[in-house]
C-alpha cells in the first residue's frame, strides 16, 4: 500500500491529492492522508497544501453531485450509482436526520464510515440549501481530512516503520472513532424516539 501511495505522490504531487478529493467515493481516504502526514512529518510535503489540495477536490466532488441529485433526479443517480454512490436507501437516511438535527448533522456525519460518502446525492435530491449544505459538510470533511493527516503526522516515523499489518490496525482505530459517532447519532435517535 505504501509503494503504491509514493507512487501517486511522486508522479501527481499535490494536483494527486486534488484528484483523491475528487474520487474519495471510491478511494478510502484512511491510508492516503495518513500517509500524507507521515511524509509531511518527513518534510517531503506541505500540510497545508495537502490539505487544501484534497478539500478543493471534495469540494468540487460533492459540488457536482449534489448538482446532478438536484437536476437530473433520482432516477439518473441510480443508473450512475457506481459513479454518484448513491442508493435510494440513503435518500430517506438523509431526510430523517436533516429533518430532526438540521444542518449541523452534516458535519459529524463525515466522521462515520460509508456515509460520508453518499451525502451529496441526497442533498440535492431534497433540494437543500447550497450554501447552508456545503458549509457544514465540508467543515465536516476538513475536520475528517486534519484528523486522518494529523494522526499520520503524530506518529511520525514510527509509522514508516510499522508492519504492514500494524499501519492496518491504524485504519482499523480511526474506522473505529467513526463507529462511535455513529454509535452517538443512534444514541440520539432512540432517545428522541423515547421522548415521543
Amino acid at each position: 500500500m505504501n509503494t503504491d501511495i509514493n507512487y501517486w505522490i511522486s508522479q501527481y504531487s499535490y494536483f494527486g491529492f486534488f484528484l483523491f478529493g475528487l474520487l474519495n467515493f471510491v478511494i478510502p481516504s484512511e491510508p492516503i492522508l495518513t500517509f500524507a502526514g507521515f511524509q509531511i512529518q518527513q518534510g517531503r510535503l506541505n500540510y497545508f497544501l495537502v490539505l487544501i489540495s484534497a478539500l478543493v477536490g471534495s469540494f468540487i466532488k460533492t459540488s457536482v453531485i449534489f448538482g446532478f441529485g438536484y437536476i437530473f433526479g433520482k432516477q439518473f443517480l441510480i443508473k450512475h450509482a457506481r459513479w454518484t454512490g448513491f442508493r435510494e436507501e440513503y435518500l430517506d437516511f438523509v431526510k430523517y436526520r436533516i429533518n430532526h438535527y438540521g444542518y449541523r448533522i452534516l458535519t459529524p456525519l463525515q466522521f462515520v464510515p460509508v456515509v460520508r460518502r453518499f451525502l451529496g446525492a441526497p442533498g440535492g435530491l431534497l433540494r437543500l440549501n447550497f450554501v447552508k449544505f456545503m458549509i457544514y459538510n465540508m467543515l465536516g470533511v476538513a475536520l475528517w481530512f486534519t484528523f486522518l493527516i494529523s494522526t499520520g503526522f503524530f506518529f511520525g516515523k514510527g509509522y514508516g516503520k510499522l508492519p504492514a499489518q500494524f499501519q492496518g490496525y491504524l485504519n482499523y482505530l480511526v474506522w473505529g472513532i467513526g463507529a462511535v459517532f455513529l454509535a452517538i447519532i443512534i444514541y440520539e435517535i432512540i432517545a428522541h424516539f423515547k421522548k415521543r
